[in-house]
């Protein structure tokens, strides 16, 4: 009868500890101190996160083309959450600041469409690691003027048309 009473005591104990930080949750559902909605309306949509990381692609006794994928894939997370995150007022979309190079002192500046590509030829020129920086900013679409393309992109008259004469 004493082991029985003792369980039922612990049983009282932690649902005691549990109601303070139950935050209005189902019961058995905790939520940590700092995810609590008052910590969250702290920081509602100017807090941002950074992906600032030497990512290394020889791991012992890891597949190097596993170690790659995964690699990839924690870049992509990082740029799917943060686009998840409520865009703040007068902003149109998240747009993101991004340095790649073999090192964090080489890292230059790079587009956010173009770390993936520079994976690839890290790799290919048998790099052992890569560093890479994502810091998510806010973007403000701006109203091309009708008929102007954008810098980086081509208005296709020129490409493989060489042998045609006017």
């Amino acid at each position: 009868m004493d082991e029985r009473k003792r369980i039922d005591f612990k049983r009282q104990l932690v649902g005691r500890r549990l109601r303070p930080h139950n935050h209005g949750l189902p019961t058995g559902r905790r939520m940590a101190p700092h995810c609590t909605p008052s910590a969250l309306d702290r920081y509602p949509t100017k807090f941002k996160a950074s992906v600032r990381k030497t990512f290394k692609l020889q791991v012992e006794g890891k597949n190097p083309d596993r170690v790659l994928d995964a690699h990839k894939h924690e870049i992509r997370k990082y740029v799917k959450r943060q686009r998840r995150v409520p865009l703040p007022a007068g902003v149109d979309f998240w747009d993101f600041d991004c340095k790649f190079g073999s090192t964090e002192e080489s890292a230059e500046v790079v587009h956010l469409a173009e770390i993936i590509p520079r994976i690839d030829a890290a790799v290919a020129e048998g790099a052992e690691q890569f560093f890479v920086e994502l810091v998510a900013k806010d973007g403000i679409r701006r109203v091309r003027p009708a008929g102007e393309l954008p810098s980086h992109q081509h208005d296709g008259f020129d490409q493989g048309d060489d042998d045609l004469t006017p």
